[in-house]
């Protein structure tokens, strides 16, 4: 079955048929669906619970992506190694709080272009995951 699924930039690929694959591909284990206008919140909500395997997931400019649904990436996904949420204006200290609860393995984290981001949340990140290779804070509001 699929377990990695590019479709970054896809401006074409509604949420729905998002959804559906969703259903088809509980063994997906990368998942990059930056730059695609077309996902809602709702279609975000109904995907992530299904994907229990996922190591890598990229919601890159994504204007719904909020707290919440990081919330909720982390509560399903614990095998999470990678998390980008460049570019996603709504994310705050509050995800990196989420992240630093939930997935303290986690390897790969770019918050890039998240200016609500500052060193609230860099510290939580910083002070519990040990594993970090990668941190991308540019164009944050970090000190």
């Amino acid at each position: 079955s699929l377990n990695r699924l590019e479709a970054f930039g896809c401006h074409a690929l509604s949420a729905k048929s998002m959804s559906s694959l969703a259903d088809q591909c509980p063994n997906l284990r990368v998942l990059n669906i930056g730059q695609m206008p077309k996902i809602t919140d709702v279609c975000l909500t109904h995907m992530i619970p299904c994907f229990k395997h996922l190591t890598s997931i990229n919601v890159t400019g994504i204007n719904v992506v909020r707290d919440r649904t990081v919330h909720c990436i982390v509560k399903h996904c614990s095998k999470l190694e990678s998390l980008t949420l460049s570019s996603c204006p709504c994310i705050t200290d509050v995800s990196l709080v989420e992240v630093s609860t939930y997935l303290p393995t986690i390897r790969y984290f770019d918050v890039s272009g998240c200016r609500k981001v500052t060193d609230t949340g860099v510290q939580a990140i910083t002070l519990t995951c040990r594993h970090l290779q990668y941190l991308d804070l540019s164009s944050t509001r970090t000190g």
